[in-house]
């Protein structure tokens, strides 16, 4: 079995270096940047563009330590990062719900600079859309609420 399989980890301990991965990183870096590969010890990144890469390779002390936390059974002994096509994530990202709270009272400065609008439809708009920039963005509960 060794000689067909190797002597590599198991696909189940890459699997959950990918998962640890996605909790680890921030959404935009885990967008573009995988781990591909786990060699000796040394975990093998794919990046999307060299910046990417660098980006990866900036952070990877950090990026290896927490690995290690969540997957304590797998010693890293460091992180080779090249560019390429990046592999499918092994858990789609759910794209954040979220709902806009808008502004019960505008500022006063505001308020006051809407009063020179003088179209009624134009300034109950852009008061409209005022409250709704200004206002606070909270994480809708799932069912959209």
């Amino acid at each position: 079995m060794p000689r067909v399989l190797g002597a590599g980890p198991s696909e189940a301990t890459l699997f959950r270096l990918m998962a640890a991965w996605e909790r680890a990183l921030p959404h935009r870096l885990v967008q573009n940047a995988r781990p591909v590969q786990l060699r000796r010890d040394v975990l093998v990144v794919a990046a999307a563009t060299s910046a990417w890469a660098q980006e990866v390779t900036l952070r990877a002390t950090s990026v290896l330590a927490a690995l290690s936390r969540a997957v304590p059974e797998v010693k890293l002994a460091g992180m080779r990062v090249r560019t390429g096509r990046l592999p499918d994530r092994i858990v789609p990202a759910p794209a954040p719900v979220q709902r806009v709270e808008p502004l019960v009272r505008l500022p006063d400065a505001l308020e006051a600079t809407l009063l020179a609008v003088s179209d009624e439809a134009l300034r109950g708009a852009i008061e409209r859309a005022a409250r709704a920039s200004l206002g606070e963005v909270k994480r809708a509960r799932r069912g959209g609420r």
